[in-house]
């Protein structure tokens, strides 16, 4: 579930309309545990499921828009520095568009996933770790076929692929204007 759609007052109001809903129908169970596990958690499941596929049907349709009414401008005759304009404030909103969910995925440093104030359980710990451990490169094996397995190593096997060319003239004029000159006493 996306926790983002959590802070979002419409969702809540949206929410709360359903847990009134869902409470008149505690009656019909004999205990409240049995209400909340025969029904009530697979409602909520189910109401945000529902949301969830709302979200992502409005995403493609705005997406698809933005991307037909670049085709659009394409297609015009418009004069060029105006087409250029329109392709600029298009793409931005496309850019918007997707950073908008970039930033709601989430991560285990960005936002956890137990409320604010309330005490982290075993298993969100272990959850946690799993993905830490999943994100962990552990080997990698460099251009000549070893297997680095510590960090220098791993660090070295990536290094010759961030493709940084950069002559040796302008790094030197470069690392003399930022570094101070030997003898200077700034350190």
């Amino acid at each position: 579930m996306n926790t983002y759609i959590l802070s979002e007052e419409a969702f809540k109001e949206r929410l709360h309309q359903k847990w009134a809903i869902w409470r008149q129908q505690r009656r019909f169970y004999p205990e409240w545990p049995m209400w909340w596990g025969r029904y009530t958690k697979k409602q909520i499941r189910l109401f945000c499921i529902q949301e969830g596929s709302e979200r992502r049907r409005d995403f493609v349709k705005m997406q698809n828009f933005l991307y037909k009414c670049i085709y659009d401008v394409l297609q015009n005759t418009y004069p060029h520095g105006q087409k250029m304009t329109m392709l600029n404030r298009l793409k931005a909103k496309i850019t918007r568009l997707h950073g908008d969910g970039l930033q709601r995925i989430m991560l285990d440093n960005d936002e956890p996933n137990w409320l604010l104030g309330e005490r982290p359980a075993l298993f969100h710990i272990l959850q946690m770790r799993k993905r830490q451990e999943a994100r962990m490169i552990r080997s990698i094996q460099d251009e000549c076929g070893n297997t680095q397995r510590t960090i220098k190593g791993i660090m070295r096997a990536f290094t010759p692929s961030c493709n940084v060319n950069m002559n040796q003239s302008r790094w030197k004029k470069s690392v003399s204007r930022t570094w101070p000159k030997q003898g200077s006493g700034r350190y």
